[in-house]
């Protein structure tokens, strides 16, 4: 309990409709690790489709009501930044990723998804790639486009699935067998 009030009062200093600021580092840096210590879960078993779906409407209006919950979304790659870090204490880094998705949902708006070292794919992110996020939500962010200035929902990345090019061999069928095997042994334990 002491830990869940910590992140819930880390979570209050993040600020929206602004870029980052130098005070938000530890929040930033508590989400990158909640998200890496999710993604485990993920990987062992749980399966994305059953984090609860987000459309960009939510993410711009109740970003401070849903901060620091996971949720998912559909879009394409349109952007991958250089990989970035936060240092620590004791020279410790936080490495991470920036990627720029264009939702599903047929809005102007892109989301920022930043994808914590620990997070992976099952192979290296393209621009273009069809992409699935389950993401913890973090703030609105201001940024510059060519168009002026714009907000940007940010997510914390905690699981990446790609979407198969569509002349790919199905070979998911086996993946999802094994990994039904795995919920259901994790569900017998618990």
């Amino acid at each position: 309990s002491l830990r869940l009030a910590l992140d819930r009062s880390v979570l209050g200093d993040l600020t929206d409709n602004t870029p980052w600021k130098t005070t938000e580092r530890v929040s930033l840096a508590r989400l990158l690790v909640r998200a890496t210590e999710l993604a485990k879960q993920f990987q062992d078993a749980i399966y994305i489709e059953a984090v609860p779906s987000i459309a960009i409407p939510q993410l711009l209006s109740q970003t401070d009501t849903l901060r620091g919950r996971c949720y998912r979304i559909r879009g394409t790659i349109g952007l991958i930044e250089p990989t970035s870090s936060i240092e620590l204490a004791n020279a410790r880094k936080l490495n991470y990723s920036v990627l720029w998705l264009r939702p599903d949902d047929l809005s102007d708006q892109p989301i920022n998804i930043y994808v914590p070292q620990g997070v992976l794919a099952d192979r290296e992110l393209i621009v273009g790639d069809t992409l699935e996020v389950a993401g913890l939500i973090a703030k609105r962010r201001a940024y510059a486009s060519k168009r002026g200035g714009e907000i940007a929902p940010v997510l914390i990345a905690t699981c990446l699935a790609i979407d198969p090019p569509p002349n790919a061999p199905d070979s998911s069928l086996q993946k999802d067998s094994n990994r039904l095997a795995q919920s259901l042994g994790l569900a017998t334990k618990l």
